[in-house]
């Protein structure tokens, strides 16, 4: 949620008008008024609830479209979902897909069977090769997605990820560690999900 706040904040502040299509509504004052917040309900049903936003969220993507038309279609990655690039190509605008993790081998880690990951991969396929620019966060995640779907390495575009540095600013250490009530010396920590390919076992057998 935090990475879409922050894609959408952006482009709204470099002067594009945003229609945002999401599952619930967004918090007052959020965003400018350059963004229109598109809400689609669904069903709390995993796999059911996702198909089904995936289908009416194109549909208002075309519906909408047909209003005003769209310079560009941009979707993060969702797995089993083949309809952003029937609205793409219904609605003749560019689609851009961004990409921010390798999803078969986090499926598999999750405990995904065979069938599962071959729809994920069969779909992904097909959503990616649809694609008229892939966004992809690393170098080598853009290396395999060549490998794995066959796609073009020129409709691949890389931009890693980053930190906002209006809302994230180092401090003097000593000082924020004081601050924060800790002893003096080193601090690992993580903040994120607790996911299996995360691998936080790892950073806590590095720490010491």
């Amino acid at each position: 949620t935090r990475h879409i706040i922050e894609v959408v904040q952006h482009l709204a502040g470099l002067g594009h008008s945003i229609d945002l299509f999401a599952q619930g509504p967004a918090p007052d004052g959020l965003f400018s008024d350059r963004v229109r917040v598109h809400v689609v309900r669904t069903p709390s049903i995993r796999i059911v609830g996702w198909v089904l936003f995936y289908i009416k969220s194109a549909f208002a993507i075309w519906s909408e479209g047909r209003r005003n038309r769209p310079d560009v279609i941009y979707v993060r990655e969702m797995v089993y979902n083949l309809f952003p690039g029937l609205a793409s190509r219904a609605l003749r605008a560019p689609l851009f897909i961004e990409v921010n993790g390798p999803i078969l081998d986090e499926m598999r880690m999750v405990g995904s069977g065979w069938f599962e990951l071959w729809l994920i991969k069969t779909t992904q396929r097909f959503s990616l090769r649809s694609a008229d620019c892939v966004v992809a966060v690393a170098e080598g995640l853009a290396d395999q997605l060549v490998d794995l779907y066959g796609i073009d390495r020129r409709r691949i575009v890389v931009i890693p990820k980053r930190t906002d540095p209006d809302l994230l600013q180092p401090g003097e250490e000593a000082e924020s560690q004081r601050s924060l009530g800790m002893e003096p010396g080193p601090i690992v920590g993580f903040l994120g999900s607790c996911y299996p390919y995360h691998d936080i076992d790892t950073l806590i057998t590095a720490a010491p």
